[in-house]
């Protein structure tokens, strides 16, 4: 069995980032729909394909089995992490829609990510459940299954294992830039402490969903017109 875990986690930590390296390199030189649509789909097998064994094998993954003994200060950080990623990512959506040079700065952001991207109303509904496959086996490989992984095989303390997988997640989006691997070791410390605190990985992946959700958004917030009688409007 032991062998399986080790599969399935050099899997998720190696495998499933390079083969999205090159998927997205690919899409940058082939920018046609079908391209992007096929790989809508085959992102489903290459995530299920690592959740499902664990989810049958070891569904206890979905409930915390070594909590953690935290202290004021290590709540206080994780509290200042959440308050974060709520100003940069739920703040910009709203600000946007009132003040021209953030809406500029931000499609020009989406215009460089545009081959990855929806465009259509295929890929937009396509989109909604590669956010959910995501959101599910996401939360279930890193905060569920690698976090008792490093415990339980590695000996490692569940602190250690919950940084080191946060920054293992965070490492794994490499292709978003230093940006992006910040980015997201701060959301996976935040979904680690979230885990912990419920006691299962339901709001995780509720609000990993929702994340990943987001671009659909903001795509639709730069598409209305300036609101001049908001926040922050020239």
């Amino acid at each position: 069995m032991n062998a399986i875990f080790h599969f399935i986690a050099l899997y998720t930590c190696l495998l499933i980032p390079i083969s999205g390296y090159f998927k997205r390199k690919k899409l940058k030189h082939v920018n046609e729909d079908k391209a992007k649509e096929k790989a809508y789909l085959l992102l489903h097998a290459v995530y299920w394909i690592a959740a499902l064994p664990i989810i049958l094998i070891d569904p206890s993954v979905f409930w915390v089995r070594h909590s953690l003994e935290l202290s004021w200060l290590w709540h206080t950080l994780f509290v200042a992490a959440l308050v974060y990623l709520l100003v940069f990512n739920v703040l910009p959506l709203i600000l946007i829609r009132y003040n021209a040079e953030l809406k500029e700065e931000a499609q020009l952001g989406y215009l460089k990510r545009q081959h990855t991207l929806p465009t259509t109303n295929r890929q937009h509904h396509l989109f909604v459940w590669v956010s959910i496959t995501v959101g599910i086996t996401e939360e279930v490989l890193y905060r569920g299954f690698l976090y008792n992984y490093g415990i339980e095989l590695w000996g490692l303390s569940g602190i250690a294992s919950a940084i080191l997988v946060s920054a293992v997640f965070g490492l794994a989006h490499f292709t978003q830039g230093p940006s992006g691997i910040i980015s997201s070791f701060i959301f996976g410390v935040v979904m680690s402490w979230l885990y912990f605190i419920t006691g299962s990985l339901l709001l995780p992946i509720l609000l990993h969903i929702l994340y990943d959700l987001k671009i659909i958004a903001v795509q639709r917030a730069l598409k209305e017109p300036i609101t001049t009688n908001g926040p922050g409007s020239v």
